[in-house]
């Protein structure tokens, strides 16, 4: 879900809500309820955007590439970091 809201400290936070996770996801450590604001610095929006940044990175970063995904969770931000081979 695309989600625009205020943060408990005031700070204004717009990105990508993770309503669930499916099985298959759950090693990539972002937990239902995140909001995912960024991809390598790229600001995500809703679900599109996230994959169309995603996608963009695959196809044009060299080997390995590497991304870093920022979101929110419970107040409080965190970065998880990818590579793919």
């Amino acid at each position: 879900d695309a989600y625009v809201g205020k943060q408990e400290i005031g700070h204004y936070l717009r990105g990508f809500r993770v309503a669930r996770v499916p099985a298959a996801l759950r090693d990539l450590a972002i937990p239902a309820g995140a909001i995912i604001t960024t991809v390598n610095g790229a600001a995500v929006l809703d679900a599109n955007g996230l994959l169309s940044i995603t996608r963009t990175l695959i196809e044009t970063l060299p080997h390995p590439r590497k991304l870093i995904v920022e979101y929110v969770h419970d107040d409080k931000p965190h970065a998880v970091e990818y590579y793919i081979m």
